[in-house]
């Protein structure tokens, strides 16, 4: 009889004892029970040594079958799997073994120590949760790789009337190098650090921040407003930083934490900034080329507390009693700006970096400019004593230039109606509401109307001239025209007056009426396109 009782055991083990096969005497209890309980593989089993994990996988007494051959049990590929025969899956429960002591076989005894189930394989490794100053860091990542936030800062540093000077492709270089800057002693105070935020040593003052003072006061920026855009751009980084890490889950306590360190390091940036500016003045002091540039500077910008006299005049190679051009670039770089102050220097003239562009007083410019060379706003001659009212419309005209995209160089008179329309962009807004809020500037053929319509007053309403410059038939510039006047409701070329006497159209001064018109139509067409 292979089954027997365990009542009737006589080594009161609890177990069968003809569980081995082999038929030979069973071995002590306990003797190979290594790792745990009893398992099935029981002191008769003379072949249980090899189960180590003391489980019960159903290769007990009861299951002589299931042993499998010596191979199977040594090969590691057999220990990746259950050993047995398989048992067929039942739908909503989990498969496992007959286990002798398992809760699932209703025959097997009560036992003071039922073993645990195998644990279930490790599945794919959890994401390491980061901590808040790590996410801190990447907010601030982010924020340096986003346009919109650089041009924000920007536009803040640039509330200063000596940072708005600059080109703001200038502004838009130096936000970058000192927020990265930023960011960097952000992830050194804070490497290491844990949840807790306990941080690391003291982060050394960048020397990013002497360079730009330094390139300030070689651009002849005031001290006083450089710090006031600095300022007005760290205030507007913050306020961001502080949004995007609440966004970002960040607790307050994080953020606070970072903002203090942030304000001690901005602290030492400005310091940095002074001394950098500081040093760079006394090295600019110690040369005659620099100490001229100094006297352009203070004879551009007309302060009479630090207006020349007429021997630094004199000095600086200018003389009171001849009139002179203004000349203003759109260079900044002073590589750039010493390779054009080349190519512009006269007898009698002087150039320099002022307000971070090149700019300079010349009795008369040389004979060959590049029409496609760097943008230069000359005006007419003047007495030194007229300048420093000029030199701000040369500034005005420079920008109106630009934004319409031109090059070479430009008389400030030429440019006269561009100036003027670009200091009112409010009223040209209210304008181009009221003569084109039909339009839809996202429609690209309501752009290519207006496109048209522009291209037909710069060119005297001439249709020949328009299709021309545009490449295509008079007849497409007509339908354009009338599809303008039908989605606005107003006519590009208004009726012309009567005569006196209800006869033929006026000619002569009488028809200069259509001017503030036509001059109307360009305005609101130029913003409309720009905005």
């Amino acid at each position: 009889m292979t089954h027997l009782d365990h009542r009737h055991n006589p080594n009161g083990s609890g177990r069968p004892q003809d569980g081995n096969r082999s038929g030979r005497p069973g071995i002590p209890p306990g003797l190979d029970d290594r790792d745990g309980p009893n398992n099935g593989n029981g002191p008769a089993n003379p072949v249980a040594p090899n189960d180590l994990n003391g489980a019960n996988n159903g290769s007990g007494s009861d299951n002589p079958a299931a042993l499998g051959s010596p191979s199977d049990i040594e090969s590691p590929s057999a220990l990746d799997k259950p050993i047995g025969p398989e048992v067929p899956a039942t739908p909503g429960k989990r498969n496992r073994p007959n286990n002798r002591n398992s809760p699932h076989n209703p025959s097997a005894p009560d036992s003071p120590t039922r073993p645990e189930a195998a644990p279930d394989p490790p599945g794919p490794p959890h994401p390491v949760a980061k901590t808040p100053h790590r996410a801190l860091a990447d907010v601030l990542h982010s924020m340096i790789t986003d346009p919109s936030v650089v041009d924000e800062v920007v536009a803040a540093a640039r509330t200063s009337p000596e940072v708005a000077r600059l080109p703001v492709a200038e502004n838009r270089r130096h936000v970058r190098v000192l927020l990265a800057a930023g960011l960097t002693t952000f992830e050194r105070a804070y490497e290491g650090a844990g949840a807790s935020g306990d941080r690391g040593e003291p982060v050394e003052e960048d020397p990013r921040a002497a360079l730009l003072g330094a390139d300030r006061a070689v651009q002849g920026v005031p001290l006083t407003g450089l710090l006031r855009g600095v300022q007005a751009g760290r205030r507007r980084a913050l306020e961001i930083g502080v949004a995007r890490g609440r966004s970002a889950g960040v607790p307050d306590a994080v953020l606070l934490d970072a903002m203090l360190h942030f304000d001690r390091h901005a602290s030492a940036m400005e310091r940095q900034v002074i001394e950098g500016y500081h040093t760079a003045e006394l090295e600019l002091a110690r040369t005659a080329r620099d100490a001229r540039t100094q006297v352009l500077r203070r004879l551009l910008h007309g302060d009479p507390a630090v207006h020349p006299g007429a021997e630094e005049v004199l000095g600086a190679g200018l003389h009171p009693d001849v009139r002179y051009h203004c000349v203003l670039s759109d260079v900044a770089g002073p590589v750039q700006a010493h390779a054009l102050e080349r190519r512009l220097t006269v007898p009698g003239g002087l150039f320099g970096l002022v307000d971070g562009r090149l700019a300079g007083l010349t009795p008369r410019l040389p004979a060959q400019l590049d029409p496609d060379g760097p943008l230069l706003v000359v005006s007419p001659a003047l007495t030194l004593a007229e300048v420093p009212a000029v030199y701000p419309l040369c500034e005005r005209a420079l920008r109106a230039a630009d934004a319409a995209g031109l090059r070479g160089p430009h008389h400030l008179t030429d440019l006269a109606a561009e100036t003027a329309l670009a200091a009112q962009p409010d009223l040209a807004r209210l304008l181009a509401d009221r003569l084109l809020g039909a339009l839809d500037p996202a429609d690209g053929f309501h752009r290519e109307l207006a496109l048209t319509a522009l291209a037909y007053l710069d060119h005297d309403r001439r249709l020949d001239r328009t299709a021309a410059a545009l490449h295509v038939h008079p007849n497409t510039v007509r339908y354009r025209l009338a599809k303008l006047a039908r989605a606005t409701g107003a006519a590009l070329d208004p009726p012309a007056p009567a005569g006196p006497d209800g006869g033929a159209p006026a000619t002569g001064p009488a028809a200069g009426s259509a001017v503030p018109g036509t001059l109307r139509w360009w305005w609101a067409l130029r913003t409309w396109l720009e905005g």
